[in-house]
């Protein structure tokens, strides 16, 4: 086949040879590297934001890391809580407190420079803190089971036979002489059960200490107390004086048990010192 143009005359293969090398000459410019991308592709990928990935690398800094395990101590609190079977205002610890620890893990990156930063990476309570527990005693009538001397004073008269007016009697008490209005205090904690006149005994108090145990005030000149009061040991619940049966101001102190009257001395600490 033959084409004209302008007036010549240009052969088929001729014009297939032209075509060819049109085509060839743009895929020349994308030929491939070894990467598998065009060397201008290359060049692009490796320039960013006005600098390029090696620039990036040598200005970025350089550090070592290492890891920091500290313990820190757990504390513990206190509570303190009231209790109807402890005497009164006394306290005791029933749990014992204990303090706990726990660990915590840091990566600590130090650089060239000197300066580090640390990153908390977790934290675990290895043992736990052991709260203590206090109770104090909030009924008044819970008795210590000891007795103190309910006053002070000098002992005239003990538990025992004793010679009375030329008459030899049994005494069943303590006696303890001081002034007239001298304080007479509970000796244990409990009850008031009796508040009043008892014949030979005058104005008298008697305490149920809810164990066995109570105790009689005789002689008194005034009671501080009623029947039914709870009193706590050391409570001043009377004057002393010398009503009923008395031959002059003191108290007469008994302690029974069960119900039987017993020499005081067995159970109370020491003599009271004379005022």
């Amino acid at each position: 086949m033959k084409v004209k143009k302008n007036g010549t005359v240009i052969s088929t293969c001729v014009l297939l040879l032209l075509l060819f090398a049109a085509l060839s000459l743009p895929a020349a410019s994308y030929e491939a590297n070894e990467d598998g991308l065009s060397a201008d592709k290359a060049a692009f990928e490796e320039e960013k934001e006005g600098g390029n990935y090696s620039d990036l690398l040598e200005s970025a800094p350089s550090y070592t890391v290492t890891y920091d395990e500290v313990h820190e101590i757990l504390p513990y609190e206190s509570f303190l809580l009231p209790s109807d079977t402890i005497p009164y205002n006394e306290r005791q610890v029933m749990c014992e407190g204990r303090e706990g620890e726990k660990v915590m893990l840091y990566e600590v990156r130090t650089y060239e420079n000197g300066e580090s930063e640390r990153t908390l990476l977790s934290t675990e309570v290895i043992l736990p803190a052991i709260d203590e527990l206090i109770y104090y005693g909030c009924d008044r009538a819970v008795p210590y089971n000891e007795f103190i001397y309910p006053t002070l004073g000098k002992i005239t008269s003990y538990y025992g036979m004793r010679v009375l007016g030329g008459v030899s009697k049994n005494h069943y008490g303590l006696d303890i002489a001081n002034r007239l209005g001298t304080d007479i205090s509970a000796a244990d904690s409990g009850i008031v059960s009796y508040a009043g006149e008892n014949g030979s005994y005058g104005l008298c108090i008697i305490i149920d200490h809810q164990n066995g145990y109570s105790t009689c005030y005789g002689h008194l000149s005034k009671i501080s107390v009623e029947v039914g009061q709870r009193v706590a040991r050391g409570d001043i619940i009377a004057k002393m004086g010398d009503t009923g049966n008395a031959t002059g101001s003191h108290l007469h102190f008994e302690i029974r048990k069960n119900g039987d009257k017993v020499d005081p001395l067995l159970y109370l600490p020491e003599e009271p010192s004379e005022k």
